[in-house]
């Protein structure tokens, strides 16, 4: 029996760390191919062309972590928009691959939902929110849970679930 638990531990770690590589890998592979090269300015005359003023880029953040349930509970019954909260923890292999497409989807998607992060591992109560696994992304609207999914996945399955919720 205590072999069968250290057996099954070390191969759940080996999972793991293959799926953090392929992940990885796949997402290297998606930069390369988003990545288009940008055509050198070409000069069509030697007059000075009218130039439209510049748009001050508003810069999108990340998602905002969440500290106790406290802050979780007043988060989800003021805010206006859907709330769409990643549990997850340093520890956690699947967690890290999922943390910077969790971060691009906050900031491509930061007009329609607020994103917040919860470390399982320093948040209080978080055993009221329900949490069998980790990386979980829990959807709220209106302060109601409207959608639960977990894993790792790939950045355009995370989007596409995200955005079915809202």
């Amino acid at each position: 029996m205590r072999y069968s638990v250290i057996l099954s531990a070390i191969i759940f770690a080996v999972i793991g760390y293959a799926l953090m590589k392929y992940m990885q890998k796949e997402e290297t592979k998606n930069q390369q191919v988003q990545s288009t090269p940008v055509p050198a300015p070409t000069a069509l005359s030697t007059e000075a062309q009218p130039q439209e003023p510049q748009k001050e880029s508003k810069e999108k953040s990340g998602p905002t972590e969440i500290d106790s349930y406290e802050s979780f509970q007043k988060i989800t019954t003021i805010s206006k928009l859907p709330l769409i909260v990643k549990c997850s923890a340093q520890w956690c292999p699947p967690c890290k691959i999922m943390a910077p497409l969790f971060d691009k989807a906050a900031q491509e998607l930061s007009d329609v939902a607020s994103f917040y992060t919860v470390d399982t591992d320093t948040f209080t109560d978080v055993d009221k929110l329900n949490i069998r696994g980790i990386p979980t992304f829990i959807i709220y609207k209106s302060g109601k849970e409207v959608s639960r999914f977990s894993g790792a996945r790939s950045y355009e399955s995370l989007k596409n679930e995200i955005e079915k919720s809202l």
